[in-house]
């Protein structure tokens, strides 16, 4: 019992730091991303999605699936999908799950998400972690950190790895994702 208690109150001490380089002297971030439509006769979406954990994902998976059932015909004839003139996704927290894997993988893959993500037991996976003595030991003994267990589920569960230099590309809309530090509170 007395290893337990160790064991639990060194892996709670946990820190993480993270680098942020400087450009080199002259160098700029490249421009990739507008808000503005290719089309001005076609409406252009602002999209929202807040916080508030797996709800919070779910709700904007919902309003995102509706939108792709929203159809109109534009005055080129076509019919297009409300989803097609989200421009610009801001997020914050849960939301920021839903609004990440849509600048990734567009209303296509809405099912996946909620199939991968919203309809697993995310909660149980990261209990069952918790009690796991492997995931102590990582915990007390290597740089592994709690932010690093929720990192894992989503890599393993959602974003395949994925990195934030694939969003915002051109033909997507620009996803700016908002979250808190947990390390730093």
């Amino acid at each position: 019992l007395v290893a337990f208690l160790a064991i639990a109150i060194v892996a709670g001490c946990g820190t993480t730091q993270y680098q942020n380089d400087p450009l080199a002297v002259g160098a700029a971030n490249v421009e990739r991303r507008s808000i503005a439509g290719s089309d001005p006769d076609r409406p252009t979406i602002l999209m929202t999605f807040s916080g508030g954990g797996s709800r919070a994902a779910a709700l904007a998976a919902s309003v995102l699936k509706d939108l792709r059932e929203t159809t109109y015909v534009a005055k080129d004839g076509k019919s297009h999908a409300l989803t097609d003139d989200i421009r610009f996704v801001s997020s914050v927290s849960g939301g920021s799950v839903t609004g990440a894997w849509y600048g990734l993988r567009g209303a296509a893959g809405l099912e996946e998400l909620r199939a991968n993500f919203l309809a697993k037991d995310n909660m149980a996976t990261l209990f069952g972690q918790a009690t796991d003595p492997i995931t102590w030991f990582k915990l007390a003994f290597t740089s592994y950190t709690r932010n690093r267990a929720i990192q894992d589920l989503f890599d393993e569960r959602l974003f395949a790895r994925a990195r934030m230099s694939e969003l915002n590309q051109p033909g997507k809309p620009f996803v700016y994702p908002n979250a808190t530090d947990m390390a730093g509170g």
